[in-house]
């Protein structure tokens, strides 16, 4: 139906509501005559007039809205649909001519001062394609740096630290880069104790070299001027700075602080380490904890990296809706001769306590129907030192039809629960977190997992530790990570109808000790809750490392065998060894007006060794679901072209892991969004004891990789996203040659299509 909709709107004229004589604004397009200067994507931005909206295939999905409404206005549904839509964009000669000059101004920024635009218009059928020539010819490049700076202090702290500055000999001048270079140098000064130091003090002179590109730079940094009472210039050297008393307000709420003239004198004040604690209903944390979270306090110098890490150590205890960090000069100065400030911190608390709930559910059209709600309670502050309790309840249960041949169900019911303690919680002490908090988690979990041809238990558990090192890039190391793996039930016709030891291992008893690290590396901070990011292109990296078994193999002179003689036992359970890591790159692209292109590659791969022939089982990877191909159900994809014909349920694991991921997201009406997509990937065993015909990764297994496509509809409610996904499958790698690429007429039959309800985006 959707896709049907897409095409009737594509159908629709795109000139229906253009008059004779004017012409629909079809496109732009930027040609830079010289390769390797700015990129047309630089340039675009700066064109006045835009086209209409473009969405996926290239349909003008508002422009077809406003033209299917008709000419009388009193109807309601002409109203809507001109509410909807968006009228067309007419071709505007003056805005070309302004977009000219602006694209001009903005290259000259860039350091190509002698550009020249020229604009072309070519009509066709009621539309104007417009094309912007853009000749950069030659940049100005820095030859010669010098500086003016009457402040002694300051001038040597500079000309200290040159080897940072961005103006470099044969570098291309532009505006960007100087404004880059006032800001180094303010932040550098405003670290150095320069309090209030602003890049309003730092000037330019430029002076170009006769019949030359080259160009000398001459950098002035102005001393104060101050006027008085009576209107008296004086000029002096740049105060420094250092902290006489802090205060901290605890339950900080800025609408009564408006709204109450009084409100400042309702704290009580608590004095602790150099600090004053300021509180008007107790405070919310202890004590202890905000010292701990401070950098600032008496007597030390003013420093900007100080303040900026304060302001994350009081945001990274989560217990804030806002921080703010204010300075307040006193006319006061110290022996030192060094200006004196009181510092204010605004803390405005959180509520402490949570819960949610949210479900997942997946329509296959192989009969089979899964769903998994989840029950959610949070505490932000269990006993008051800000630490973070989490409890989880979750239920997966999936279902085949009835008429189903092979009708099979499948149950899983899981609790979790943490607590994170934001300190250091070990038994050395590490130096590395002076200036930051990071976070000890302690996590537990039990798992009963009910599948048609066996019923399991896994107990899990965790010690680790959290931290960021920079604003982009954050680490999570688990020195101690446990599963215990019992099976409570297995159908001995199914055991003894695996085909050798290699897949009966995967239905053992087994323990897993090993460690887990993670290193995240983005330019975005997210939103985890909406996974929803700001207006710019944002890239996030995370690879996870999971060890597992080496620090007991140390001891395995201690243990005892197995029956056959062949494994290491602990607590009569053989111990898993093994050696895991996996990749995921998502890279997030707007286009358009409030449309994104979003790209994801994931990589994984497992292997064991030593005490263990197999990935445990809930250590392997798997492929489709509502946030992987969502033109298969969770597990249904692979191990390379294995296809299970005995079992509606599927359960496909392996040893490797490939998948890639683009989603177009667009704006619809209202609160709701639309998505094309497309998911390819599988997974493959890399055992040559995998007995599973087509399981193995090999040079030919390019072949194997499963693709879908899709449409998607979403509901933005800000604080969750409301998903519905259908896809469609292209290629299916499991059937039969000359079968494995299935035609759009196809794509509603059944075992070819699979509908996803989620939750948030799919990443």
């Amino acid at each position: 139906m959707i896709v049907v909709l897409c095409f009737s709107f594509a159908a629709c004229k795109s000139t229906k509501r253009v008059a004779n004589g004017k012409y629909l604004l079809w496109d732009n397009y930027v040609v830079v005559t010289e390769k390797h200067t700015v990129s047309p994507d630089n340039i675009s931005p700066y064109i006045y007039q835009k086209p209409n909206v473009k969405m996926i295939f290239g349909l003008r999905f508002y422009l077809s809205l406003y033209n299917l409404a008709g000419i009388d206005t009193t109807k309601w549904i002409n109203r809507t649909l001109r509410n909807w839509g968006a009228p067309p964009v007419l071709y505007d000669s003056t805005l070309t001519k302004a977009s000219i000059e602006n694209i001009e101004q903005y290259m000259r920024t860039q350091g190509y001062y002698q550009v020249k635009v020229k604009d072309s218009v070519v009509y066709s059928k009621k539309k104007a394609k417009v094309y912007y020539v853009v000749d950069p010819n030659q940049p100005y490049r820095i030859q010669n740096v010098s500086y003016n700076i009457p402040d002694t202090a300051i001038h040597n702290l500079i000309t200290a630290d040159s080897l940072s500055s961005t103006l470099r000999w044969r570098r291309r001048l532009s505006t960007e880069m100087l404004d880059n270079e006032r800001e180094r140098i303010a932040l550098m000064l405003r670290d150095k104790g320069y309090f209030g130091f602003n890049k309003g003090f730092i000037t330019y002179e430029a002076d170009t070299l006769t019949n030359s590109a080259a160009i000398d730079i001459k950098v002035s940094i102005a001393n104060v001027t101050t006027v008085d009472s009576t209107g008296r210039k004086t000029v002096s050297d740049h105060k420094k700075y250092k902290i006489k008393d802090v205060y901290v307000y605890a339950d900080f709420d800025p609408v009564e602080f408006y709204s109450d003239a009084s409100y400042l004198q309702k704290f009580d004040t608590l004095y602790t380490k150099g600090i004053y604690l300021m509180h008007s209903k107790g405070p919310n944390l202890r004590a202890e904890v905000i010292p701990r979270a401070s950098l600032i306090f008496p007597g030390m110098q003013y420093k900007e990296s100080d303040v900026t890490q304060t302001y994350n150590n009081f945001s990274n205890l989560q217990n804030y809706r806002s921080v703010t960090i204010q300075f307040r000069e006193t006319n006061e100065m110290d022996n030192d001769g060094d200006a004196l400030i009181d510092c204010e911190i605004q803390l405005n608390p959180l509520k402490s306590q949570s819960a949610k709930a949210d479900i997942e559910v997946s329509l296959s059209s192989s009969d089979l129907i899964g769903f998994s709600p989840g029950l959610h309670y949070g505490h932000r502050n269990l006993f008051r030192g800000a630490e973070q309790f989490s409890l989880d309840f979750r239920g997966v249960f999936q279902y085949t039809l009835p008429g189903n041949k092979n009708r099979q169900n499948s149950f899983e019911y899981n609790i979790s629960s943490s607590i994170s303690v934001p300190k250091f919680l070990a038994p050395i002490r590490v130096s590395y977190f002076k200036k930051q908090i990071p976070h000890t988690k302690f996590s537990a979990s039990y798992t009963y997992q009910q599948r048609p041809y066996y019923t399991r238990s896994v107990a899990s558990g965790s010690i680790g530790y959290l931290w960021n090192s920079s604003s982009k890039l954050s680490f999570i190391f688990n020195p101690i990570d446990f599963n215990m793996v019992k099976m409570l039930l297995l159908e001995k016709n199914f055991y003894e109808g695996l085909q050798n030891e290699y897949l009966k291992n995967t239905y053992k008893d087994h323990f897993v000790l090993g460690l887990i690290g993670s290193v995240i590396y983005t330019n975005q901070n997210i939103d985890f809750l909406t996974r929803r990011y700001r207006r710019q292109s944002m890239y996030y990296f995370r690879v996870n490392l999971d060890l597992a078994g080496n620090v007991l193999s140390l001891f395995n002179s201690l243990m005892k065998y197995d029956e056959a003689g062949d494994y290491h036992m602990v607590m009569k359970t053989r111990y898993s060894q093994y050696a895991k890591i996996d990749f995921n790159f998502i890279y997030n692209k707007p286009i358009e007006t409030r449309s994104n292109l979003v790209y994801r590659i994931v990589f994984g791969i497992g292997k064991p060794y030593g005490n263990e022939i197999t990935l445990p089982f809930e250590k392997q990877f798997y492929a489709g679901g509502t946030n992987s191909l969502r033109g298969w159900p969770v597990r249904g994809v692979g191990p390379g072209q294995v296809r299970s014909d005995t079992i509606s349920i599927p359960y496909q694991t392996g040893d490797l892991r490939l998948e890639a991921n683009i989603e177009y997201r667009f704006p619809l009406f209202w609160r709701f969004e639309g998505a094309g997509f497309i998911d390819a990937g599988n997974v493959w065993s890399i055992s040559s004891k995998d007995p599973r015909p087509g399981a193995q990764i090999t040079s030919k297994s390019y072949k194997d990789i499963a693709v879908n496509t899709g449409l998607g509809l979403r509901l933005n409610l800000s604080y969750f996203i409301f998903r519905l996904d259908m896809g469609f499958r292209l290629h299916d790698p499991a059937r039969e040659l000359g079968e494995k690429f299935i035609p759009p007429n196809k794509w509603l039959n059944k075992n070819n299509y699979a509908l996803n309800i989620g939750i948030n985006y799919p990443f």
